[in-house]
């Protein structure tokens, strides 16, 4: 069990499902994260609509028997962006804490909320956003400036010096698919090695745990489809909580109806340029996520260092005693 609660929003309102079914549970709704009795008390077992008529999203706090939880909504909407999530939820492999929502969230660029962007950020109430993109990138779809939101440039990758530009990222991307001589073996082998290189030693990751001690969230962390680097990112917070391999890659793998809809553009776009068999890998490589790349990256980290807490020692400098001021910021232990 990767969750003890599941809200989500559909045609009839925002549906809460308990994975525990059959007990007693007794929620209350707000627009924070923070408890305070506001609204009547709902009583349920398996799953309750709730009645939500703001257009913040509710956070539902939940009691039963001596626990307590916060859950709220993971996948949120702003503008074009098709990957904008919530990391909170999680439960830890020791079963006894969640990651708390409404602190750290990740997402495909945010340049794409356009004109939704001051909204988005005030709601989500950032304080800083990580961009962990490489500098073509950062200079053709800058993150808005918002004030209140400090924005940090955090590349976390190294650009390939010997590849043209268009190897890297395009305005229009359509234009790395309308020649299969453009694609390569050793570029499929230099995606998959980049999963194998990034997790260590990163200054882009050691900053965003610098900016997580230093209570500088709520934070949105992001590359260009906030799937690869910042799959990674994600990844390394959830094992620096202790949230379980088997959690942290159904969260990489996640793909939300957006996401889906975005795959779907853009394969219905480009499919005169996917007739052949190298084309519709790279499409893979390039818009989709492969559990194989996440699976090298937690792998290398077990094989070098045998556990988790050896690896944040010795890649982050995060030790004991930072760990468990991670942990105390942003796990909410289920009994109160």
């Amino acid at each position: 069990m990767d969750r003890l609660f599941t809200l989500v929003q559909d045609k009839k309102g925002f549906l809460l499902s308990a994975s525990d079914r059959g007990k007693s549970y007794i929620v209350y709704t707000s627009n924070s994260s923070e408890f305070f009795k506001k609204n009547s008390p709902v009583q349920f077992t398996d799953e309750v609509i709730l009645d939500w008529k703001s257009d913040s999203r509710p956070f539902c706090h939940i009691f039963w028997d001596d626990c307590y939880t916060v859950v709220s909504v993971q996948e949120i909407k702003a503008g074009d962006t098709y990957n904008l999530r919530d990391l909170g939820g999680y439960l830890t492999s020791s079963q006894d804490a969640v990651v708390k929502f409404g602190l750290i969230y990740r997402s495909d660029q945010p340049s794409s909320m356009g004109a939704d962007a001051e909204r988005a950020y005030k709601e989500l109430g950032l304080k800083s956003v990580l961009d962990f993109r490489g500098s073509f990138e950062h200079r053709m779809w800058p993150d808005p400036e918002i004030e209140g939101t400090t924005n940090y440039w955090l590349p976390a990758q190294e650009e390939n010096p010997t590849a043209p530009p268009e190897h890297v990222v395009v305005p229009n991307i359509a234009d790395i698919f309308r020649h299969d001589d453009q694609w390569k073996a050793e570029d499929t082998i230099r995606f998959s090695e980049s999963y194998l290189a990034m997790p260590f030693n990163n200054p882009a990751y050691k900053n965003m745990f610098t900016c997580m001690l230093n209570d500088e969230v709520p934070a949105l962390i992001h590359c260009l489809a906030g799937k690869d680097r910042t799959g990674i990112g994600a990844m390394l917070f959830l094992l620096a909580l202790g949230v379980s391999e088997d959690t942290i890659m159904k969260d990489y793998t996640h793909r939300s109806a957006a996401y889906q809809a975005y795959i779907d553009f853009r394969e219905n776009e480009l499919q005169e340029h996917l007739k052949t068999d190298i084309s519709r890998k790279h499409f893979g490589y390039f818009f989709g996520v492969l559990e194989e790349n996440l699976a090298g990256s937690l792998n290398k980290i077990r094989q070098l260092y045998v556990t988790p807490e050896i690896f944040f020692k010795e890649s982050y400098d995060l030790g004991p005693d930072e760990l468990k001021q991670l942990r105390a910021k942003y796990l909410l232990p289920l009994e109160q």
